[in-house]
């Protein structure tokens, strides 16, 4: 079994080629991040998410009639 040397055996410009692809890669993550966040933080009224996904934390009625109240 051949020893495993890690960083070690990389020459310098091999380890800035590595660290060049891993920030790279940590901007793509980061903008899926975001962008999913952004997709999370709307609400069902004027997004593509049906009303109901919003669960508990729907807004309240705008009406200011009361309960059994009629209009006139």
């Amino acid at each position: 079994m051949a020893p495993v040397c890690g960083l070690t055996c990389l020459r310098a410009a091999e380890k800035d080629g590595l660290i060049g692809e891993l920030w790279a890669r940590v901007g793509a993550l980061t903008g899926m991040v975001a962008e999913r966040q952004g997709r999370l933080a709307k609400s069902g009224r004027g997004s593509d998410k049906p009303p109901f996904a919003d669960g508990l934390n729907k807004p309240g009625p705008t009406s200011l009639r009361r309960v059994g109240e009629m209009p006139t």
